[in-house]
């Protein structure tokens, strides 16, 4: 059966039904290739007694849906929910109350980093899922029937893969990590975040540059940024990273000169050219209310020594309690550990329960031997 709701009244029924419903399983599906936001093409929604897809490009209020979503009951079961829960933020203005992350729950359970649905689907439940459509572009319209079929399966098995894993999660005493991961995933501004990080990771890139260089490449990227969001473009549409850390480096007297940067189009000229000279002066005149950036240094040989004893301790440590080891912490975490950082994520919840504050012990007897 072909399930798309297109209309508001078979919506708003479907959302006063699932209401009462245990959970709810939830995937999007959208596109972001011409836009900075993602834009919603496809909701699809599964309970006990049924699935459906929601089109949203059909003109309907989504408002009962937001409102289903934003109940503590039912609670939301998605796969990989991180940019799900972004296209929520961003579309319906909600974020779910409670998740429960299926992918989170199988690296708990030993099933592997950031396993696919598809896997899951074949080892939980025995189906073999079509990947036809994988690449399909969900702004068409009409949708076809294999378009629709493929975007139910990506629902239609959430809830069987949340049963089966809160009674194993349960048997296991890991329930209450899943829920932990799960809760900390739902209060993050995934939308901010993001943004942060792509301004820092190019301020980033220009650690080898002047202190007043990397001031202007920060005020370019925060610039860009900006102009990105208000023009609903990617960011790299505005003004290529590699542009950025050019036009910083030359450091251009005026409009014109930019016309000399190879990486900066005649066309971004045109349009930006007259502010992007303002935004450059307001690098340089701020430089002194950012720190410089440092060339990154080498671990010493003794720091090394310890992080990689502790990334191997961890290993036989997951392995031995069958948990994907990328699941409790990465090495760039260990190596802050060894280096005597206490803001690492492993040190707190059920990670630091888990292994965290053994390893911090470890550490600091360590680092506490090397100073005497």
């Amino acid at each position: 059966m072909i399930d798309l709701i297109q209309c508001q009244d078979e919506l708003a029924r479907f959302c006063q039904s699932a209401m009462r419903a245990p959970w709810l399983g939830l995937d999007t599906e959208f596109e972001r290739v011409r836009t900075y936001y993602p834009r919603l093409c496809l909701l699809q929604l599964s309970t006990l007694e049924r699935t459906v897809c929601v089109d949203p490009l059909q003109g309907l209020d989504l408002d009962p849906l937001a409102q289903l979503i934003n109940k503590a009951s039912p609670i939301t079961i998605l796969h990989a929910a991180r940019q799900d829960l972004e296209v929520l933020q961003y579309a319906l203005q909600v974020s779910p109350q409670r998740v429960f992350d299926t992918q989170i729950a199988a690296a708990l359970l030993g099933h592997g980093e950031q396993v696919g649905y598809a896997y899951l689907a074949k080892t939980l439940c025995g189906v073999d899922l079509a990947k036809q459509q994988t690449r399909s572009d969900w702004t068409q319209r009409p949708l076809s029937d294999a378009q629709i079929s493929y975007a139910l399966d990506d629902a239609r098995y959430l809830g069987s893969f949340y049963e089966q894993f809160v009674e194993e999660l349960d048997n296991r005493q890991r329930l209450e990590w899943v829920i932990e991961d799960c809760a900390a995933l739902v209060e993050r501004d995934l939308l901010g975040e993001a943004a942060d990080t792509a301004v820092m990771r190019t301020h980033a890139r220009s650690r080898r540059l002047t202190h007043e260089q990397q001031s202007v490449v920060l005020a370019l990227a925060r610039w860009r940024e900006r102009t990105a969001q208000e023009s609903d473009l990617p960011r790299g549409w505005v003004l290529p990273d590699n542009a950025v850390l050019d036009i910083a480096r030359e450091m251009p007297g005026n409009a014109n000169a930019l016309g000399s940067i190879e990486s900066f189009s005649s066309k971004n000229r045109e349009r930006w050219g007259g502010i992007l000279m303002g935004v450059i002066d307001d690098g340089r005149r701020n430089k002194n209310k950012i720190e410089p950036l440092l060339v990154e240094v080498r671990p010493t040989p003794k720091t090394k020594k310890l992080a990689d004893g502790l990334w191997a301790q961890l290993k036989s440590r997951c392995a031995d309690e069958g948990i994907a080891t990328s699941a409790v912490a990465r090495r760039e975490q260990l190596a802050a550990l060894a280096s005597g950082q206490d803001s690492v994520a492993l040190l707190s919840g059920w990670r630091g329960r888990f292994i965290g504050s053994e390893f911090k012990r470890f550490c600091d007897g360590v680092l506490l031997d090397e100073s005497c």
